[in-house]
Protein backbone atom coordinates (compact mmCIF):
# COMPACT_ATOMS: atom_id res chain seq x y z
CA UNK A 1 0.00 0.00 0.00
CA UNK A 2 1.53 3.34 -0.98
CA UNK A 3 2.36 5.71 1.87
CA UNK A 4 0.03 8.31 0.35
CA UNK A 5 -2.98 6.24 1.43
CA UNK A 6 -1.98 6.15 5.09
CA UNK A 7 -3.53 9.50 6.18
CA UNK A 8 -6.82 8.69 4.48
CA UNK A 9 -6.94 5.19 5.97
CA UNK A 10 -6.02 6.54 9.42
CA UNK A 11 -8.92 8.96 9.11
CA UNK A 12 -11.31 6.13 8.28
CA UNK A 13 -10.01 4.13 11.25
CA UNK A 14 -10.64 7.13 13.52
CA UNK A 15 -14.17 7.56 12.14
CA UNK A 16 -14.77 3.83 12.61
CA UNK A 17 -13.65 3.99 16.25
CA UNK A 18 -15.94 6.96 16.93
CA UNK A 19 -18.86 5.10 15.33
CA UNK A 20 -17.99 2.02 17.40
CA UNK A 21 -18.16 4.01 20.64
CA UNK A 22 -21.44 5.63 19.58
CA UNK A 23 -23.00 2.30 18.59
CA UNK A 24 -21.93 0.71 21.88
CA UNK A 25 -23.77 3.43 23.78
CA UNK A 26 -27.07 2.78 21.98
CA UNK A 27 -29.55 0.56 23.82
CA UNK A 28 -30.07 -2.53 21.68
CA UNK A 29 -33.84 -2.26 22.16
CA UNK A 30 -33.71 0.90 20.04
CA UNK A 31 -31.98 -1.05 17.28
CA UNK A 32 -34.58 -3.80 17.49
CA UNK A 33 -37.33 -1.19 17.25
CA UNK A 34 -35.65 0.21 14.13
CA UNK A 35 -34.90 -3.22 12.65
CA UNK A 36 -37.92 -3.24 10.31
CA UNK A 37 -37.00 0.18 8.88
CA UNK A 38 -33.34 -0.82 8.57
CA UNK A 39 -34.26 -4.10 6.86
CA UNK A 40 -36.53 -2.33 4.35
CA UNK A 41 -33.81 0.28 3.70
CA UNK A 42 -31.32 -2.55 3.16
CA UNK A 43 -33.61 -4.24 0.63
CA UNK A 44 -34.29 -0.95 -1.18
CA UNK A 45 -30.57 -0.18 -1.34
CA UNK A 46 -29.83 -3.67 -2.72
CA UNK A 47 -32.45 -3.13 -5.44
CA UNK A 48 -30.90 0.30 -6.14
CA UNK A 49 -27.52 -1.38 -6.62
CA UNK A 50 -29.01 -3.59 -9.32
CA UNK A 51 -30.27 -0.50 -11.15
CA UNK A 52 -27.59 2.11 -10.41
CA UNK A 53 -24.61 0.22 -8.95
CA UNK A 54 -21.06 0.85 -10.06
CA UNK A 55 -18.77 -2.07 -10.86
CA UNK A 56 -15.71 -2.86 -8.79
CA UNK A 57 -14.00 -6.21 -9.25
CA UNK A 58 -16.65 -7.65 -11.57
CA UNK A 59 -19.67 -7.05 -9.34
CA UNK A 60 -21.91 -3.99 -9.44
CA UNK A 61 -22.21 -3.77 -5.67
CA UNK A 62 -21.34 -0.16 -4.85
CA UNK A 63 -23.63 2.87 -4.73
CA UNK A 64 -22.29 6.38 -5.25
CA UNK A 65 -23.96 9.19 -3.32
CA UNK A 66 -22.18 12.41 -4.16
CA UNK A 67 -18.52 11.89 -3.39
CA UNK A 68 -19.28 8.99 -1.07
CA UNK A 69 -19.44 5.31 -2.04
CA UNK A 70 -20.84 2.50 0.05
CA UNK A 71 -21.60 -1.17 -0.31
CA UNK A 72 -25.28 -1.77 0.55
CA UNK A 73 -24.70 -5.51 0.92
CA UNK A 74 -22.66 -4.87 4.07
CA UNK A 75 -25.39 -2.69 5.57
CA UNK A 76 -28.03 -5.23 4.53
CA UNK A 77 -26.22 -8.03 6.42
CA UNK A 78 -26.39 -6.06 9.66
CA UNK A 79 -30.00 -5.01 9.04
CA UNK A 80 -30.99 -8.58 8.21
CA UNK A 81 -29.34 -9.86 11.38
CA UNK A 82 -31.20 -7.29 13.48
CA UNK A 83 -34.54 -8.06 11.82
CA UNK A 84 -34.03 -11.82 12.17
CA UNK A 85 -33.09 -11.34 15.83
CA UNK A 86 -36.27 -9.34 16.38
CA UNK A 87 -38.38 -12.04 14.73
CA UNK A 88 -36.77 -14.92 16.62
CA UNK A 89 -36.95 -13.04 19.94
CA UNK A 90 -40.68 -12.52 19.43
CA UNK A 91 -41.26 -16.29 19.39
CA UNK A 92 -42.01 -17.93 22.71
CA UNK A 93 -40.99 -21.44 21.72
CA UNK A 94 -38.12 -23.34 23.27
CA UNK A 95 -37.89 -25.35 20.05
CA UNK A 96 -38.66 -23.70 16.73
CA UNK A 97 -41.50 -25.05 14.62
CA UNK A 98 -40.99 -25.72 10.92
CA UNK A 99 -43.12 -22.73 9.84
CA UNK A 100 -41.07 -20.40 12.07
CA UNK A 101 -37.84 -21.74 10.57
CA UNK A 102 -39.17 -21.12 7.06
CA UNK A 103 -40.05 -17.55 7.99
CA UNK A 104 -36.50 -17.02 9.27
CA UNK A 105 -35.10 -18.52 6.07
CA UNK A 106 -37.30 -16.19 3.99
CA UNK A 107 -36.10 -13.15 5.95
CA UNK A 108 -32.50 -14.06 5.09
CA UNK A 109 -33.10 -15.44 1.58
CA UNK A 110 -34.54 -12.23 0.13
CA UNK A 111 -31.45 -10.03 0.60
CA UNK A 112 -29.18 -13.04 -0.02
CA UNK A 113 -30.66 -13.55 -3.50
CA UNK A 114 -30.39 -9.82 -4.29
CA UNK A 115 -26.68 -9.90 -3.36
CA UNK A 116 -26.15 -13.05 -5.45
CA UNK A 117 -27.71 -11.32 -8.49
CA UNK A 118 -25.07 -8.52 -8.34
CA UNK A 119 -23.14 -11.09 -8.61
CA UNK A 120 -21.36 -11.22 -5.26
CA UNK A 121 -21.37 -14.88 -4.27
CA UNK A 122 -18.97 -14.33 -1.38
CA UNK A 123 -21.24 -11.66 0.09
CA UNK A 124 -24.30 -13.84 -0.48
CA UNK A 125 -22.61 -16.82 1.18
CA UNK A 126 -22.08 -14.79 4.36
CA UNK A 127 -25.82 -14.89 5.04
CA UNK A 128 -25.67 -18.67 5.67
CA UNK A 129 -23.62 -18.55 8.90
CA UNK A 130 -25.79 -15.66 10.08
CA UNK A 131 -28.93 -17.75 9.61
CA UNK A 132 -27.47 -20.98 11.00
CA UNK A 133 -26.01 -19.32 14.09
CA UNK A 134 -29.18 -17.44 14.92
CA UNK A 135 -31.38 -20.50 14.38
CA UNK A 136 -29.13 -22.51 16.70
CA UNK A 137 -29.40 -19.88 19.42
CA UNK A 138 -33.17 -19.61 18.88
CA UNK A 139 -33.73 -23.34 19.39
CA UNK A 140 -33.69 -25.24 16.10
CA UNK A 141 -33.32 -28.98 16.49
CA UNK A 142 -29.73 -29.80 15.58
CA UNK A 143 -30.84 -32.92 13.69
CA UNK A 144 -33.11 -30.80 11.49
CA UNK A 145 -30.34 -28.28 10.86
CA UNK A 146 -27.82 -31.01 9.94
CA UNK A 147 -30.36 -32.59 7.58
CA UNK A 148 -31.04 -29.24 5.90
CA UNK A 149 -27.32 -28.50 5.50
CA UNK A 150 -26.65 -31.96 4.04
CA UNK A 151 -29.53 -31.55 1.58
CA UNK A 152 -28.17 -28.12 0.66
CA UNK A 153 -24.71 -29.56 -0.03
CA UNK A 154 -26.15 -32.25 -2.30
Amino acid sequence: MPVDYFPRQAGWVAIGLVLLVISMSIDYHVLLDLSVVLYVFGIVSLVAVLAFGSKHGGAANWLKLGGFQFQPSEFAKIATGLFLARYLASLNNRVLEFRQILTGVAIVAFPMVLVAIEPDMGGAAMYAPLLIGMLLVAGIRVRLLVTAVLLGVV
